[in-house]
């Protein structure tokens, strides 16, 4: 898949897939944006030099128990190709930890 320059997306479900035979008792989910039903949103810069505001966010990967607080691990794929901001994807990851 990585040859081919597929999809972060296709990559996250390839690796959450794997995710699933390992997790047992565990939910995982690709672009998960629920918090116990209400849209996820976190506060992060999307800048260096940006005000931190609040963004609906979902991660491209995550352990968890669906409907309640019990979140095991977040995951970002992000392709060497990709040219985003990487500021934008260090500081999303924290926002999930605080």
């Amino acid at each position: 898949m990585l040859e081919e320059d597929v999809s972060e997306q296709a990559i996250s479900n390839r690796l959450a897939r794997k995710f699933e035979l390992v997790s047992h008792g565990w939910n995982v989910d690709c672009e998960y944006n629920r918090d116990q039903g209400a849209i996820k949103t976190l506060k992060y810069a999307l800048s260096e030099n940006g005000d931190i505001e609040g963004r609906n966010v979902a991660p491209d990967i995550i352990v968890h128990r669906r409907k309640t607080n019990d979140n095991l691990l977040a995951i970002e794929v992000k392709k060497v190709s990709n040219r985003e901001n990487r500021f934008k994807d260090e500081a999303k990851p924290k926002a999930f930890r605080d």
